[in-house]
């Protein structure tokens, strides 16, 4: 008797597909203050969110929400005024330096912010510098500086920083700075007129007295002799 023992084989391949899962991407923004519902879940605060969808016959799905918060831009309006003035914005009058705000409510949009920048300029202050006194027989030139600004106006129609002159008169400037605020100042030049010496000798005697007595005849206001007296 003879056992014999024969072996079959056989062989079965399987391909295994994992199915990758695409997510399902949502991009919202909404306004500060306003929440967003995604899938049943309300959400208040900007980030990603992950929900995961189970599914009873192919693969789960993965629903992806990107928040974000609409960041408010201000709308800013910037101004200077002179001293005692005021400023009307939208309608309402300011005379006060400072940032004023206001939010503006549209309907289904994010809110406004309305910003004015209030400030004030200095007053300028031209100094054209004391009134002065020439001599009648004066040939220099006089130059009247107010200082450094934007423009000038001087009651000559020059329009220059600086001013020459060498005759007597009334000389004004309005000035003006950057923000166009004007200040003015007022010089008066006057001219002496020629000035006329005489000394007269009123002793009768000198050699009985030993003494003299001398008078002055002038059209100037101050005298000193030469001995330093002064009348």
């Amino acid at each position: 008797t003879s056992n014999c023992f024969n072996d079959f084989y056989d062989t079965l391949y399987t391909t295994i597909h994992i199915a990758s899962i695409l997510p399902h991407v949502t991009q919202a923004t909404i306004c500060p203050g306003m929440t967003y519902t995604f899938n049943g879940n309300v959400y208040t605060e900007e980030g990603r969110y992950v929900d995961t969808i189970p599914s009873s016959g192919l693969c789960d799905s993965i629903d992806v929400l990107e928040l974000t918060l609409s960041g408010v831009i201000p709308d800013i309006t910037d101004v200077t005024i002179c001293p005692g003035e005021t400023y009307n914005f939208r309608g309402i009058t300011y005379s006060a330096a400072g940032r004023y705000e206001e939010t503006v409510h549209t309907p289904g949009e994010c809110d406004s912010l309305i910003v004015l920048n209030l400030t004030y300029s200095s007053i300028p202050s031209p100094n054209l510098g004391p009134d002065r006194t020439l001599c009648y027989d004066n040939q220099f030139l006089v130059e009247l500086n107010p200082g450094s600004y934007t423009t000038y106006t001087w009651n000559t129609g020059a329009t220059s920083q600086t001013l020459s002159i060498n005759e007597p008169g009334t000389y004004y400037v309005t000035v003006a700075n950057e923000d166009g605020c004007i200040g003015s100042d007022t010089v008066t030049i006057k001219k002496v007129n020629e000035i006329t010496v005489e000394i007269e000798n009123q002793t009768e005697d000198f050699c009985e007295a030993f003494e003299a007595t001398l008078v002055v005849h002038t059209n100037a206001s101050n005298i000193v002799w030469s001995t330093g007296d002064t009348t």
